[in-house]
């Protein structure tokens, strides 16, 4: 054995070690200095070992020795810090959102979320944040006051539906249920309107007016006030209106349609809009085609009344009919200055329907 070798056994012992004292272990297992281990050659390799072997997600395993120092260094919102007790602790700054703080967040974009709660949007757009797919749970929009809120409502779907939004050409504004709007460049097809009116079309309007295509009316009236003849396209088109028990009247009076069933020995009558004009009568069944006429009228001043185009089963008169006032057998059509009306009286043996136009002037 040579002069500077010691037996293990010859070690002195650690009795109380101190906190921290660096405690050696010899690995006796090596024979490399003697045949039966007794005896071990005590060398800088084989006492300062590897003290532990640290791991991360990326990079190289790192092994650290006894005289190398172990640094845990901050990063992106974070921050290390080493106390005088032996510990060190890992603070996160203001830039990192936590799940209950309260941040702001700046030129984030939010993937498929589910977005509840009180949510202020008003600084959305400075802060450049966008939301990709985001699932809103019945979300408040505030009014402009922030006084109230306009909060929406759903119904149960059965599917997902896409609504798809219009390729505006200029500032527009929705359109509800109960909210007075005006319309404009609108195709109605096919609608049922229940009692429509149009008021006026401006002389001014710029387009091709209003279009009502495939309309039916049902115990309902049309009524347009005012074509002006100045409107600077089309005016207004209707096209293929279905009358069922209903009216068109246009401009006061100048132009007027009904319908009218008339019990046998029965009357109607009816102000025209206009007192000088001409009405159209006819039989609305099949097997009536005698049943008609085109009569030029007044009633106002010296009333009368003038076939112009006649069926077999018509004829006119003036003043107030009764419902037998006329030719048994016939239909009668007066205008009486008295009560300003036209008279329709049915004497044709069975009740009847007739539909009238009129023309004023």
């Amino acid at each position: 054995m040579a002069a500077t070798e010691k037996k293990i056994a010859d070690l002195v012992a650690f009795t109380t070690p101190a906190d921290g004292d660096l405690l050696p272990v010899v690995d006796v297992s090596d024979t490399a200095q003697s045949d039966d281990g007794s005896t071990k050659k005590i060398t800088r390799a084989n006492f300062l070992g590897t003290l532990f072997s640290i791991a991360a997600d990326t990079g190289t395993d790192l092994a650290i020795l006894p005289e190398e120092t172990f640094s845990i260094l901050g990063g992106t919102g974070i921050d290390s810090v080493a106390s005088a007790t032996r510990k060190i602790t890992l603070n996160i700054d203001a830039t990192v959102a936590t799940l209950t703080g309260t941040q702001v967040f700046t030129n984030k974009t939010f993937g498929a979320s589910t977005l509840s709660g009180d949510m202020n949007f008003a600084t959305y757009s400075a802060l450049n944040m966008y939301a990709t797919s985001p699932v809103f749970v019945t979300p408040q929009l505030n009014d402009t006051s922030e006084d109230h809120q306009y909060i929406t409502a759903v119904s149960e779907l059965t599917a997902d539906r896409t609504v798809t939004m219009p390729l505006l050409l200029a500032n527009d504004t929705f359109v509800f249920a109960n909210h007075i709007q005006t319309l404009v460049g609108k195709t109605l097809t096919s609608p049922v309107l229940v009692t429509p009116k149009a008021d006026t079309l401006d002389e001014n309007t710029g387009d091709a007016g209003v279009t009502v295509e495939g309309v039916l009316m049902k115990d309902s009236e049309i009524n347009v006030d005012t074509i002006d003849e100045k409107t600077a396209a089309a005016g207004v088109t209707i096209e293929s209106v279905l009358l069922k028990d209903g009216n068109i009247d246009l401009d006061a009076g100048n132009l007027a349609g009904s319908l009218a069933t008339i019990d046998d020995d029965g009357v109607t009558s009816f102000t025209p809009g206009k007192a000088i004009g001409i009405i159209l009568v006819y039989g609305r069944a099949t097997g009536y085609k005698a049943n008609y006429g085109i009569i030029s009228y007044r009633t106002s001043a010296t009333h009368y009344t003038q076939l112009m185009v006649t069926g077999t089963d018509i004829e006119v008169a003036t003043g107030a009919l009764t419902g037998t006032t006329g030719t048994d057998a016939k239909f009668t059509v007066s205008a009486d200055s008295a009560t300003a009306k036209i008279y329709i009286e049915n004497r044709l043996g069975a009740a009847r329907s007739f539909g009238y136009v009129l023309f004023g002037m």
